[in-house]
């Protein structure tokens, strides 16, 4: 998710706009129903906005604080309430997206790796083992490195526990339930034992295209290029193929709830899918223009944030738009807490918005 980012920078730095154009639709009918919408009606949906460093990834939100990264080497962490500085601190020259675990915020810069402290941004530690994406569960903190290798860290000590050479790794890895799953350039999911590293099975897809998550028992991936982007969900003890999708070209992780898997894609510039989570059969398709950064869902919303610089609020059941609002321009995803959606633009700023219908 850090090499796309950055990408879209250059990519999408000059887009904007102040129109919206939705449209949802469900696989039992013929009829689209269209929504549009002039500028933003939803105006007073704004908590608080600041601007940061021109900011990379995705907010981390925990303990009443928002963290984020920048491309000036600072993660900043943000009162989650009002946008006030907390603190910031310096970790090198690119800080990506942090995770935040055990009172401490794990941020990666390009081959190291930086712990933390929640509360007043203090270093515990660093290591130079990993430096790509990060998950912090059970004391460890596991990130994929620019050398093709995931590594697994004390989360207190930053000492390696164990490491493990695969093809080059896309993005961060997902971990449940002892098994750490990890996408390769090489076109394969890994499963790993989360405690030594040692590999439980391996599933060959058509590409890699994103990041993994984990559900239900269930690994759910995807691959994806210009033209075409396939939904895979394995069974996640075995890697056996359960059922498989096939879209346009996606555009960001996929995204778990309530039974269903929700999807963006690049086709038809831009569309967020709804998929049963046990059978693939698609629920709803809604078009959200120029869709980025990966999706969220949380109280019966999908969140979908677009190139334009709008965040899509769509009903999780039904895929009908709820809400929209104009921003700047997007890296990454939102997230939600404590009744808000917190997202960041490439022009640096930071936003709170009123989640919920």
């Amino acid at each position: 998710m850090i090499a796309a980012a950055a990408m879209r920078f250059a990519v999408i730095g000059l887009v904007a706009t102040a129109t919206v154009s939705c449209t949802s639709h469900s696989p039992a009918s013929s009829h689209a129903s269209a929504v549009s919408s002039h500028a933003s009606a939803h105006a007073g949906r704004l908590r608080w906005s600041r601007t940061a460093g021109m900011v990379v990834g995705d907010p981390a939100v925990a303990g009443g604080t928002v963290y984020v990264g920048s491309t000036n080497g600072r993660v900043y962490a943000l009162n989650a309430a009002t946008g006030r500085l907390r603190w910031s601190h310096r970790v090198g020259s690119f800080a990506g997206s942090p995770v935040v675990g055990g009172g401490t915020v794990y941020a990666s810069d390009r081959g190291y790796v930086y712990a933390l402290d929640a509360a007043t941004g203090r270093l515990r530690w660093s290591s130079a083992e990993g430096g790509g994406g990060l998950v912090v569960a059970g004391g460890t903190v596991y990130t994929s490195g620019w050398n093709g290798q995931v590594y697994a860290l004390n989360a207190a000590t930053g000492r390696l526990r164990w490491s493990r050479t695969l093809a080059g790794i896309t993005d961060s890895p997902a971990v449940a339930d002892g098994t750490v799953y990890v996408g390769s350039s090489d076109g394969r999911v890994y499963a790993l034992d989360a405690a030594t590293g040692r590999l439980r099975w391996s599933h060959t897809l058509r590409s890699f295209g994103g990041s993994l998550v984990v559900g239900g028992g269930t690994v759910y991936a995807d691959s994806s290029d210009l033209r075409r982007g396939d939904v895979y969900a394995l069974d996640a003890s075995t890697g056996r193929l359960r059922w498989s999708h096939t879209l346009g070209g996606i555009t960001g992780s996929p995204a778990v709830g309530g039974g269903t898997v929700y999807v963006g894609s690049s086709d038809d510039d831009g569309m967020v899918y709804a998929l049963d989570a046990a059978t693939g059969r698609l629920r709803w398709s809604h078009s959200a223009a120029w869709f980025a950064g990966s999706l969220v869902v949380a109280g019966g919303t999908v969140y979908a944030c677009g190139w334009n610089g709008q965040v899509y609020a769509l009903d999780a059941a039904s895929g009908r738009l709820r809400w929209f609002y104009q921003a700047g321009v997007f890296v990454g995803s939102a997230a939600v807490a404590y009744g808000a959606v917190y997202f960041a633009t490439a022009g640096g700023t930071v936003y709170a918005l009123r989640a919920g219908s």
